[in-house]
């Protein structure tokens, strides 16, 4: 997944450039069993800039979480 979105990052000119770490290394699974759980990290995710003093990140391709339809 990493290598594809780096791809189309690259591939729509925002990829930030050579060198720049965007992802954290080799990472671990993390499953988000319910919908409450998803939007905590949505949250996080949407903050996280704000608390290191950058803006928020908006992205186009990134489409607001509707879920809460799952089979758990």
């Amino acid at each position: 997944m990493k290598a594809r979105a780096t791809q189309r990052l690259k591939a729509e000119g925002l990829w930030p450039g050579d060198g720049c770490h965007v992802w954290g290394g080799p990472g671990w699974c993390v499953y988000l069993d319910t919908p409450e759980e998803v939007r905590q990290k949505i949250a996080y995710v949407e903050t996280n800039p704000l608390k290191e003093g950058r803006p928020r990140q908006r992205w186009s391709f990134v489409k607001p979480f509707r879920g809460g339809g799952g089979t758990a």
